[in-house]
C-alpha cells in the first residue's frame, strides 16, 4: 500500500466521519432536521475525502479504480451546512420547496457525474476523460463558491440569534451559539483557502496537483466540521426561536407608552426594590409579566429608552448585587462563586465574563482592592 502520514491520517479521519455522522443520526434523533443536515454533512465530507484518498492510493493500485465512483459531494455541503444552521435557529419552521430547490445544483452534477463515469464502463473506448475533468473542475470550483456563500448566510442568521437571546434571557450560557459562529468564521477562512489553493493549482499546475496536496487544509476543514458534530451530541435543546419577527416588533412606536420617562423610572425603581434579577431563570416575558407590561414594550424601553438589551440590563444590576456584598461581612466567609450564584448568576464563566465587562476587573481583582467593612 501507498500510505504516507497524511494518507493515514486523511483515512482514519473518513473513517471517524463516518462513525461520527451515523451517531448523530442514531443517538440525537430530537434535533430532528438540523440533526439530518448535520449528519449529512459530515458523512459528505467524509465521502469527499475519501474520494481524494482513493484518487491518490491509485497511483501505486491499480485495483481500486472500480472505486472512484463520483462521490464528490462540494456542491451538496453548501446547503447542507447552511440548511443546518436554519433548522437550529428556527427549529419550528417546516421545510418549502424554495429550501429543497438547494439540493437542484448538487442533484445535477450527480446525474451528470454518474451519466459520465457508466458511459465510460460501457463503453471503454469512448474518450470522456475530458468531459469528466470538466465536470470534476467545475464541481470542485462551483462547490467551493456555494459554500462560501452558504456559510456567510449561515453566518448571518447565527449572529441575528445572538442578538435575539440577549433580548429575551438573563442567562444563556447553555443556549448560546457563540461557539458554532466561532466555528464558521474559521469553517468560512479555510474553505477561502482552500479555493485560493484549488485556483493556483488550476493555473500554474492546470489541475494536476496530486490530491494529497489539499491534505493539510482537508484535515483542518474536517477537525472544524466534526468539531461541530460532537457539540451536536453534546448540546441541549435551544428554546425556539422568533427572531424572524422579534426585531421588527422591538421598534414600537413611544405612544404605546404613556410617558417613556416614568415607564424608565418605574422599571428602575422595581428592578431595585423587588431584585427580579435574582432569578437566574428570568426572561423578558416574566419581567414583563411582573410589571404588568407586554413584552414589546418592555424590550422597546430597554432598547430604546435605555439603549441596552435585556441580557446587559439584567446582568449589570446582578454585577451591582455582587459588589454590595463583597464589601458586606456577612458575605465574609463566601466564595466568589458562591455570591456569584446568590446574586442570579448560573455559570462561573458567564459570571466572571459579565463582571470583568461591567467593572474592568476581574471578581479576584475587585474583592482584594476592596476590602470588607
Amino acid at each position: 500500500m501507498y500510505f504516507n502520514l497524511y494518507n493515514l491520517l486523511i483515512f482514519f479521519g473518513v473513517g471517524q466521519g463516518l462513525i461520527l455522522g451515523l451517531l448523530i443520526l442514531l443517538i440525537k434523533r430530537e434535533g430532528g432536521r438540523a440533526t439530518i443536515f448535520l449528519a449529512l454533512l459530515i458523512i459528505s465530507f467524509a465521502l469527499t475525502s475519501g474520494k481524494h484518498l482513493v484518487i491518490d492510493l491509485k497511483t501505486q493500485n491499480a485495483w481500486l479504480a472500480p472505486l472512484r465512483l463520483p462521490l464528490s459531494f462540494f456542491l451538496l455541503m453548501g446547503p447542507l451546512l447552511y440548511l443546518y444552521i436554519k433548522s437550529t435557529v428556527f427549529p419550528q419552521l417546516r421545510m418549502s420547496l424554495r429550501d429543497w430547490l438547494h439540493f437542484l445544483p448538487p442533484f445535477i452534477f450527480l446525474v451528470l457525474q454518474l451519466g459520465v463515469f457508466l458511459s465510460e464502463a460501457v463503453f471503454p473506448d469512448a474518450n470522456l476523460a475530458h468531459l469528466a475533468f470538466l465536470l470534476q473542475l467545475t464541481e470542485q470550483i462551483a462547490g467551493l463558491l456555494s459554500f462560501f456563500v452558504y456559510g456567510y448566510l449561515g453566518l448571518q442568521l447565527v449572529k441575528e440569534y445572538q442578538r435575539w437571546i440577549t433580548q429575551e434571557y438573563s442567562n444563556h450560557e447553555y443556549i448560546t451559539l457563540a461557539w458554532l459562529q466561532k466555528l464558521l468564521v474559521a469553517l468560512l477562512i479555510s474553505w477561502l483557502l482552500l479555493f485560493g489553493f484549488t485556483l493556483i493549482d488550476l493555473v500554474g499546475y492546470q489541475f494536476h496537483l496530486p490530491p494529497s496536496a489539499y491534505y493539510p487544509l482537508l484535515l483542518y476543514v474536517s477537525v472544524l466540521i466534526y468539531w461541530i458534530g460532537l457539540k451536536q451530541l453534546l448540546r441541549i435543546h435551544l428554546p425556539k426561536s422568533t427572531i424572524n419577527h422579534s426585531h421588527k416588533s422591538e421598534l414600537v412606536s413611544t405612544e404605546h407608552l404613556e410617558n417613556l420617562q416614568d415607564e424608565i423610572d418605574r422599571l428602575k425603581t422595581f428592578v431595585s426594590q423587588q431584585k427580579p434579577y435574582l432569578d437566574p431563570e428570568l426572561k423578558l416575558d416574566k419581567l414583563a409579566s411582573l410589571l404588568s407590561m407586554h413584552p414589546k414594550a418592555l424590550s422597546h424601553l430597554l432598547n430604546q429608552g435605555l439603549h441596552t438589551s435585556f441580557y446587559d440590563f439584567i446582568n449589570y444590576h446582578r454585577v451591582e448585587e455582587i459588589k454590595k456584598k463583597l464589601i458586606d461581612s456577612q458575605y465574609a466567609k463566601y466564595t466568589l462563586l458562591g455570591i456569584a450564584l446568590e446574586s442570579g448568576f448560573n455559570s462561573k464563566s458567564t459570571f466572571n465574563h459579565i463582571f470583568k465587562k461591567f467593572t474592568r476587573h476581574t471578581p479576584m481583582e475587585y474583592k482584594k482592592k476592596h476590602s470588607y467593612v
